[in-house]
């Protein structure tokens, strides 16, 4: 449980160093939805394993972490084919 909070930091931290430098230095061409998705994703991983919190918000950040990646699937596909 520790290492997913320390993940989720490190993570948040990242993507504010990214968008720090996206604004203010040089344009990133990145997209948004796979970092949502890998954030949403740890979020939901993290609340249904702790026993204190509400699992119900933390199904909820799995499942919107599933609709994210089926559509960057659907997304990765049509490009492709």
């Amino acid at each position: 449980m520790n290492l997913f909070r320390k993940i989720n930091k490190f993570l948040a931290i990242g993507i504010l160093c990214a968008v720090f430098y996206h604004f203010f230095i040089h344009p990133i061409d990145l997209s948004i939805n796979y970092l949502l998705a890998c954030i949403f994703l740890l979020f939901g991983v993290e609340m249904v394993i702790e026993k204190e919190r509400d699992k119900k918000l933390g199904y909820a950040y799995l499942f919107t972490s599933l609709i994210l990646i089926s559509v960057i699937l659907v997304d990765i596909f049509k490009n492709v084919y």
